[in-house]
């Protein structure tokens, strides 16, 4: 089992009919290995949305 993965819920419709890609409350964390293993915060509580319309 991967210690860094936390429990989430998933959501199977989008939010919008349009809606492609979409993500929620993502986190990251970076381990910093030759720092004796410093946890370093990346991202947290990040959401996005991609529609059919957008290109990138």
């Amino acid at each position: 089992m991967n210690t860094h993965l936390s429990e989430c819920s998933t959501q199977l419709f989008p939010t919008s009919p349009t809606t492609r890609l979409q993500a929620e409350n993502l986190a990251k964390t970076l381990i910093l290995h030759t720092q004796e293993s410093i946890e370093l915060p990346a991202l947290a509580d990040v959401s996005l949305a991609g529609n059919a319309d957008e290109c990138g």
